[in-house]
């Protein structure tokens, strides 16, 4: 015999904030396969227009999911200047530990955004 369901069920919280993307699924039937493609019309879209397009594998073999930012909400790092900012964290991490002053007088020296990001990286124990 079937459970009764409960009178009181908690709904989820509404957002108070926006969200920061909005979704768009897209579905069309396989006889359309040879004529149009609905990634390659997005992306050719969205990089005509300047905005940076990331695509992203599911683990449905058929689906894709694309992500598309604005230069200023999706910084692109390079390997090599990720490289470098590992290193600059384990020279930091390094001088850190020798000469504690010295290396309170490099953040001070450093701008804003910089000391920032040093002190994000070195609170997370995850690399860079």
């Amino acid at each position: 015999m079937p459970m009764p369901r409960e009178g009181a069920r908690v709904r989820a919280v509404k957002r108070t904030t926006p969200a920061r993307y909005r979704k768009l699924t897209i579905s069309w039937h396989t006889s359309v396969d040879g004529q149009f493609d609905p990634v390659a019309s997005v992306t050719a879209a969205a990089k005509s227009l300047g905005l940076i397009v990331r695509v992203g594998k599911s683990k449905i073999p058929d689906r894709v999911n694309l992500r598309v930012d604005t230069v200023e909400s999706s910084p692109v790092v390079t390997p090599e200047e990720r490289e470098a900012q590992r290193t600059a964290v384990k020279n930091f991490r390094k001088l850190l530990r020798s000469d504690p002053k010295l290396a309170t007088k490099l953040l001070a020296a450093l701008s804003s955004d910089q000391r920032q990001r040093i002190t994000q990286l070195l609170e997370t124990n995850t690399p860079v």
